[in-house]
């Protein structure tokens, strides 16, 4: 538009003979003092546009640089961090991958999968996948539809139960307990659920690894 405006008001880049030759303009003097006054306008609102762009990236990289608050224990502060992000660039893939965490930590499996399902094709999608199950079997529990057949069956969905109130390490521990007693429950449901739910957990923390150590202990 700063370009189209430049030539509708007398040159291009300064240019008096380009405005004579779009015809917009007739000898050196009104047509050149037109483009004079014309292309700092235009240098003035690109710069503007510029700016704006660049403090939207800003304000969009300083929302989700607190993603790191959910796994602090500032779960509220992170979902109003990844609105914002979100606010400013609905597609931003860190900050919808944000939004499920946080939704999963407060048992908003519902929610979770709506914004999984508009997730788009990139790189954070390979990591939003390993989610999947633990939304999907969220969504069971809610929905009264998880299994109960045998003793394990019972003592997976307390663990659901409990994750859905927000007691991951309490969620954690119990499913451990269940592949300590049957490494492919369900054809591996535990097992994919668990790492669903590290995934909601600060990876550099020295509590996440001894979690992981311990999932690789059972099943190796």
């Amino acid at each position: 538009r700063g370009e189209d405006h430049c030539l509708r008001r007398g040159g291009f880049n300064g240019g008096v003979g380009r405005a004579q030759q779009l015809g917009i303009g007739g000898g050196i003097g009104v047509a050149g003092m037109q483009c004079r006054v014309a292309m700092p306008s235009c240098r003035h609102r690109i710069g503007l546009s510029l700016l704006r762009r660049q403090r939207t990236r800003q304000r969009r990289d300083r929302a989700v640089g607190q993603r790191h608050r959910a796994a602090d224990g500032d779960v509220a502060g992170a979902r109003e961090a990844y609105r914002q992000g979100l606010d400013l660039d609905p597609a931003h893939p860190l900050s919808l991958l944000g939004s499920i965490k946080v939704d999963l930590m407060q048992g908003r499996s519902s929610e979770a999968l709506h914004t999984f399902m508009a997730f788009p094709a990139c790189q954070e999608y390979n990591e939003a996948e390993k989610l999947l199950p633990l939304i999907k079997v969220m969504e069971e529990f809610r929905a009264r539809r998880l299994p109960a057949e045998t003793d394990l069956d019972a003592a997976f969905e307390n663990t659901i139960r409990l994750a859905s109130r927000g007691n991951i390490l309490a969620a954690i521990d119990g499913l451990l307990d269940i592949l300590r007693q049957d490494k492919k429950y369900r054809k591996d449901r535990a097992r994919n659920v668990l790492l669903g739910l590290l995934e909601l957990l600060d990876q550099q923390a020295d509590q996440t690894r001894k979690y992981r150590a311990e999932l690789a202990s059972i099943l190796f």
